[in-house]
């Protein structure tokens, strides 16, 4: 993912236990993250509509790197994103998958809308921001336009 461009924590280790051939779990062990914000605390603290504008602009060309990449995250909710140096990066990757094909744009749908009620509910916790649905419609074309 690093050498496509996709900001994510270094994978130290990676598991998996199987039984039968199938997949029961699997997970990652990720260096540890300094100086990086969760996106769902970067929510929290919206105070315009300009920045929260910035951040889905942000949050959208990570998106379509790993899109572009072949990955799907699997679980896109603000609290499995996060800021650096003003990028966007990703965590909880043991739920990606790689796929060959592109991305089926009901799936993108899919995880675009459950981003957005996620960080819907997460904004409706903030107390120094107002959202209106046109502004939601505004947030939900930028996460879903075109590859």
């Amino acid at each position: 993912m690093q050498e496509k461009g996709i900001v994510t924590p270094k994978v130290l280790v990676a598991g998996e236990s199987r039984e039968k051939g199938r997949l029961l779990t699997s997970y990652l062990i990720t260096e540890a993250e300094t100086k990086s914000c969760e996106i769902k605390h970067i929510l929290l603290s919206i105070e315009s509509e300009k920045d929260l504008v910035d951040l889905f602009l942000n949050i959208s060309e990570a998106f379509r790197k790993m899109h572009d990449a072949g990955i799907v995250h699997g679980d896109l909710v603000p609290s499995n994103l996060y800021l650096k140096n003003n990028k966007v990066g990703f965590w909880d990757l043991d739920s990606c998958n790689l796929v060959d094909s592109p991305i089926n744009n009901t799936y993108r749908e899919y995880m675009f809308n459950k981003f957005i009620n996620a960080a819907k509910k997460t904004l409706n916790d903030n107390k120094n921001f107002q959202t209106n649905s046109n502004l939601w419609t505004k947030l939900h074309k930028i996460l879903s336009g075109p590859l």
